[in-house]
Formats: C-alpha cells, sequence, structure tokens
C-alpha cells in the first residue's frame, strides 16, 4: 500500500508528515495537491507562496485558509482595497475581525469610522481600537455618542461612566447629546451610573428638563398585571437590540400569547456580565454557555417570573426560566419560545439524546405533547384509562373517540379473565382526524428508543409548536387556561440555583431554589422546586 494511500484511510499524520516533506524539499506534487484538497493549512500556504499575487489560483487559495486564518483575510482585505473594492474590502475586514486578527480589527474600525453615511455600523468595534483612532481628534459630540454606544454594547460601564464623566458638559449643551441620555434612561441603562454621573445628571436637571422620559423610567418597573399568567422581563446588551426588542414587544401585542403574557419595558444589561462562551457567542450556535449565576447581580430588581435576553449571532431557545434571543428574530419566532415558557414543548424533531424522548414519560409534563409506549396489550377500556392519565388534554377527549388500533392477536395466550390478548398501537385512527385525540407527532422522532415510545399530540393539524407561522390555536389557548402554571418552566432564579450547583456551591444553590419556589403558587411545584427535581 501506497503512502498516500494509507493517508486516504487515515490523516493523523497528515500534517506533520507534510510539514516535515515541505521543510526538507521533498514534498510531492501528488502530496501537495491531496493536503490542498483537504484543506491542510500547512499544504495551502507552500502552495499560495508559489502563485502570483491576485491570480485567480491565488486568490481561490487565500480564501480558503481565510476561513481559519486572520492573517490571510487581512490580506484578502487589503487586496481589495487597493482594488477600491469597498464591499469585498468589508467582508474580509469582518472575516478577519471574527478571527480576532488585530491588525484586521483595527483597520475594520477605521473602515466604519470613515463612513459618515453609516455611524451605526461602528457599534460594532471595539472600543479600545475606536478610541486609539481618534485619539487625535478634537472631541466632538457625534464621536462621544458613538463611543458610548459601543461602550454599552460592549457592556463596559466604565467607559460608559468615565466618557460621561468626561464629556458631561458637551452632552447637555446638545441636543443629540440630550436625546442619547434620555434614551439610555428608558432602557435603564442608568441603573449602571456610578455617584459622580448620578450628581452631574442632578446637577443639570436632565430629568428636569425631560419628565416624559421620567415617566417611561417608572412605568419599566410596574408591577405585574393580575391577568398574567406569566411574566417577562426582557434584556439586551446594546441600543441597537434594545431598539429592536421594543419593537418585538409591540408587535407581540397581536399575538394570542400577549393575553396571558405580561412584558415590562425592555432593559439593558452589560453583555459582559453574562460571560457567556464567546466562541459560541460568534458563531450563530443554537446553544450557548452563559455563567448564569450572574443574574443573581439584579435579581433583586425583577419583578417577573422570566428573563429573556436578546444577544448578537445566537440562535433562539428556551433554558428553563430564561429565554436567548436572536435580535433578528420574527414576532412569530419570539412568540413559539415564550409559549415554551407557558409549559409547550416542540412539536418538531428534538435532538436523538434529548431527555424527554429517552422513555416514556411517567407523569405527564408539558400541555401539547405525551411520550408513551407504542404498543399496548390487554383489554382496551382499562388500557384507555391507563393512556387518559397522562394525557393533559384528556378532558376534552369525547368519550367515543377512539385512542387505540388493533395491530394483532396473539393466539395460545389468554389474559386472567381467559380471553385472547389483543395487541394496540396507540393513536387515534384517521376516520376521527377532525376529533381531539391522541396523534403521533414529530417531537421524539430522532429518539434512540423510537421503536418502543412516541410523541402525541391532541390534534392532527400542524401547531405553533412546529411552525412559527401559525398562532397559537383555541384549543392549544384552552390547555394554557385550564391548566395555567402546572406546566411552567420554574422562574430564572432556578437557573442561578442549578448554576451554583455546577460549581459545587450548594449552600447558594438551595438558597436560590428557596427563592424560585417563592414564585409558585402550587404546593407539589414548590416542593419540586426546592428539590431541584424540575
Amino acid at each position: 500500500m501506497s503512502l498516500l494511500l494509507a493517508l486516504s484511510a487515515s490523516s493523523f499524520f497528515l500534517p506533520t508528515y507534510i510539514e516535515q516533506s515541505i521543510n526538507n524539499g521533498t514534498v510531492s506534487q501528488s502530496l501537495l495537491a491531496y493536503g490542498v484538497k483537504h484543506n491542510n493549512k500547512t499544504a495551502l500556504f507552500f502552495a499560495l507562496s508559489h502563485e502570483k499575487v491576485g491570480s485567480k489560483k491565488w486568490l481561490s487559495l487565500l480564501k480558503i485558509l481565510a476561513k481559519t486564518d486572520g492573517e490571510s483575510a487581512y490580506k484578502l482585505a487589503l487586496y481589495f482595497k487597493a482594488k477600491q473594492d469597498s464591499k469585498q474590502t468589508l467582508l474580509w475586514l469582518k472575516q478577519g475581525d471574527r478571527l480576532h486578527h488585530a491588525e484586521t480589527t483595527i483597520e475594520l474600525a477605521r473602515f466604519y469610522f470613515n463612513q459618515e453615511e453609516h455611524p451605526e455600523s461602528a457599534l460594532i468595534k471595539a472600543s479600545t481600537t475606536l478610541e486609539a483612532i481618534s485619539a487625535t481628534y478634537k472631541p466632538t459630540i457625534n464621536k462621544v455618542i458613538l463611543q458610548l454606544s459601543i461602550a454599552i454594547k460592549q457592556g463596559d460601564i466604565r467607559v460608559v461612566n468615565n466618557l460621561l464623566s468626561k464629556n458631561a458638559q458637551l452632552l447637555f449643551s446638545s441636543a443629540k447629546g440630550k436625546m442619547i441620555l434620555t434614551q439610555f434612561q428608558s432602557f435603564d441603562v442608568d441603573d449602571f451610573y456610578d455617584d459622580e454621573v448620578i450628581k452631574l445628571i442632578e446637577q443639570n436637571k436632565l430629568d428636569q428638563q425631560l419628565p416624559r422620559i421620567e415617566t417611561e423610567v417608572k412605568s419599566n418597573k410596574v408591577t405585574v398585571n393580575s391577568h398574567c399568567l406569566a411574566s417577562l422581563q426582557l434584556f439586551a446588551t446594546n441600543l441597537k437590540d434594545l431598539n429592536k426588542t421594543k419593537s418585538i414587544i409591540e408587535e407581540f401585542k397581536s399575538h394570542s400569547l400577549s393575553k396571558k403574557v405580561c412584558i415590562p419595558s425592555v432593559r439593558y444589561i452589560p453583555l459582559s456580565w453574562l460571560s457567556c462562551d464567546n466562541e459560541n457567542l460568534y458563531t450563530r450556535q443554537s446553544t450557548l454557555k452563559c455563567d448564569e449565576s450572574n443574574w443573581h447581580k439584579i435579581a433583586n430588581t425583577i419583578e417577573s417570573k422570566f428573563i429573556g435576553v436578546v444577544l448578537p449571532h445566537t440562535g433562539s431557545y428556551a433554558n428553563l426560566g430564561i429565554l436567548y434571543l436572536n435580535p433578528e428574530q420574527s414576532v412569530n419566532e419570539f412568540s413559539h419560545e415564550v409559549s415554551h415558557l407557558l409549559g409547550f414543548i416542540d412539536e418538531y424533531p428534538l435532538p436523538a439524546r434529548h431527555e424527554k424522548c429517552r422513555a416514556s414519560q411517567q407523569v405527564p409534563f408539558s400541555l401539547n405533547v405525551a411520550v408513551l409506549p407504542r404498543l399496548y396489550q390487554g383489554e382496551l377500556k382499562t388500557l384507555r384509562e391507563k393512556v387518559l392519565i397522562q394525557l393533559p388534554w384528556r378532558a376534552l377527549i369525547k368519550e367515543t373517540t377512539p385512542l387505540f388500533q388493533k395491530v394483532q392477536e396473539i393466539e395460545g395466550e389468554e389474559n386472567k379473565i381467559g380471553k385472547t390478548k389483543s395487541t394496540w398501537q396507540l393513536g387515534t385512527p384517521n376516520s376521527h382526524r377532525n376529533e381531539i385525540g391522541v396523534f403521533a407527532v414529530n417531537t421524539c422522532d430522532n429518539s434512540l428508543q423510537k421503536n418502543e415510545i412516541n410523541a402525541y399530540m391532541p390534534s392532527v393539524y400542524n401547531s405553533h409548536l412546529k411552525y412559527f407561522s401559525v398562532d397559537l390555536s383555541n384549543l392549544y389557548m384552552s390547555l394554557l387556561v385550564n391548566e395555567p402554571t402546572r406546566y411552567q418552566m420554574p422562574s430564572f432564579e432556578y437557573n442561578i440555583a442549578l448554576s451554583y450547583f455546577l460549581k459545587s456551591d450548594i449552600a447558594q444553590a438551595k438558597y436560590w431554589l428557596e427563592k424560585s419556589a417563592r414564585k409558585e403558587t402550587d404546593i407539589d411545584r414548590k416542593n419540586k422546586i426546592k428539590q431541584g427535581l424540575f
């Protein structure tokens, strides 16, 4: 067997072998071609060095390298900048910035800083980079506002306070300065002002000049209305997302769930406070790793049971009492995620090892889905009673609606009363598809136990839990009204407790479990939460 064939079976030693071959000048064209084909960096760089700058092959190799190498992205950006191709320049500057290549980040900040028609673009730059670039310029209100906006997005409250302190008179003497300050106030950014800045604000009587904003600030802290089945406090980490979230809240009012879920005004939270996994945060991963114990810092200022945080470039999903939301999400997607807090589970396939699809449920766990065995044996009436106990929607099922379909008779076997056993498959037959019953749903299609169990829903028709564009049906609203709190997620304090538990801080975990239990009215839920059994 040739070495090349061996390498095709396993590329474990390929990087070292190619590097050695290149260094000692013995690399063959076939080995080099193999390395390039499989995106081996050493081979790609070697091949690149033998191509003419700007040639088609040079660009092709450099673009491959730029997917993971910041220096390559930087070279591409400079190449297209020389060609005055601003679209491609920006594309590769962003790529290099994503790869944390310092020179590219500086060049990207300079690119945006010079785009006067798009000053908001500078919000994505590092505050330190902008400060370094703009140090020689005379402070202007636009520059200070840009610096403040970037600092807010970065969650660097120290920089915010420093900028406000150093530029107080400029801000207070300008209409634009007052506008940005009042915008900060309306989103509770002023919760993080230090004493010096608060004193400056008081001295300049900003609140007296702008009573409307002060009213908005107060309304952000209203007590949850009594008609709410749940309350959700939303947070965002920058001014752009704060405004987007405010719009989502307004749009949500047209959805049926808005009648049951109260959402106060969106608030600000520094991104740095959340301690999220940066790698996942900026690669659009659907699952983030954030240190949820950090919410203890402001937990006593949150009256709502649940919280949601809008984070850049992340997918939208629910984790117990906390929602993680994408700033580009639609209001339909937002409504879908909110429904999870209330006790609804997805009706599209969950991951293969999802805990709800590992085995048949022992007790009901959601309003719309039950995970039960596929096949049953025995007397139909007894089996029906056994299954009904597991269905949250059992009260809506007619006595005449069948729940099973006969599969086969097992000859030669008799039950206790001397009759031949029957095998039944769980599922309301197609002849009763327009009724409320037990219908297979895709939730556990990926389950490793899918031959033994299946997920079931009350209706055959597609719902909001499968397709975002479908509003929550009257059937599901009825289920929610009948069982308003039984299947809800625990409050966000439960997340804090779990985070402390994972850090082996049992004392803090128990403390926050107690805090979470206080937001429940049902004694069984209280006990379950106190024991960390949710």
